[in-house]
């Protein structure tokens, strides 16, 4: 329970880390401040093991625009790895962050940029990842952060990314990933309590583990990853507010990979 002695703290904190002068700064809103603030959650399973994108991290939040660690480094990738901000092409973003969906709007008003979530008000249209509304080979670019964990039908989602994905499209996506253990999913875990207890997140119905390659390269994709530690020095990890050992993957569908071409009525482009 919040006294209000926690919010004038909590006011304060937000008030220094935003000061203009000091040595991190924001890939997504320019903006440099004295630090970045802490963000997520501290349930049990983050004190017992190690989970990538999840828990509590002290350099997370930037006190300007509210970007995520896992924000900017999505935001480096794509601005570093690929032509969504130079070409004409076709951009799906699921349950999109905010800050990002305008930055790319703002950069480029060729790309044909489409958002969807569940709930209304979040996105451009209502779509459900297991069902998109949309005709096969439409895009050139899935983007999906934070999302798969989710989702229940993993197979129905990502057999829909690979249907509306053009053949030489890209699925970016991110996920929380424990280092130490494989990927773990059991249905029969359904209750809030035990899916924090096993996934850490009462909305979670799986927690992916570091099999996490192969997993999705048995759904059809080729995979490349993208991690701070590997690419950048540990000074610009910092300034930058990534999490050294975050993961962007890039997927492509796999040529010899079939996947079902269901003939949906394109409703939105």
């Amino acid at each position: 329970m919040f006294t209000l002695a926690h919010k004038i703290k909590y006011k304060l904190t937000q008030f220094l880390a935003a000061l203009p002068f000091g040595r991190r700064r924001c890939i997504i809103c320019g903006k440099k401040s004295l630090y970045f603030l802490p963000c997520g959650q501290n349930e049990d399973i983050f004190q017992k093991i190690n989970i990538i994108g999840g828990g509590w991290r002290k350099n997370c939040k930037c006190p300007h625009c509210k970007s995520l660690d896992r924000y900017r480094w999505t935001w480096y990738v794509i601005v570093n790895f690929t032509d969504i901000l130079s070409t004409e092409c076709k951009v799906l973003h699921i349950a999109p962050e905010p800050q990002i969906a305008q930055k790319i709007k703002k950069i480029n008003p060729n790309c044909t940029y489409i958002t969807g979530d569940l709930a209304k008000g979040r996105a451009d249209y209502i779509m459900d990842i297991t069902n998109l509304p949309v005709e096969s080979n439409t895009f050139d670019y899935v983007i999906i952060n934070h999302v798969l964990e989710h989702i229940s039908d993993e197979n129905a989602a990502l057999s829909e990314i690979k249907r509306v994905l053009k053949p030489d499209g890209k699925f970016l996506f991110s996920i929380p990933i424990a280092k130490d253990r494989k990927t773990f999913e059991d249905k029969t875990i359904t209750s809030s309590a035990s899916r924090i207890k096993a996934f850490g997140q009462d909305d979670h119905c799986r927690l992916y583990g570091n099999d996490v390659l192969k997993h999705f390269e048995s759904f059809g994709f080729k995979i490349q990853i993208y991690t701070p530690q590997e690419l950048l020095e540990p000074s610009n990890i910092k300034k930058l507010g990534f999490l050294p050992d975050d993961r962007l993957f890039s997927a492509e569908l796999n040529k010899s990979s079939e996947f079902a071409d269901n003939n949906f009525q394109n409703i939105l482009l």
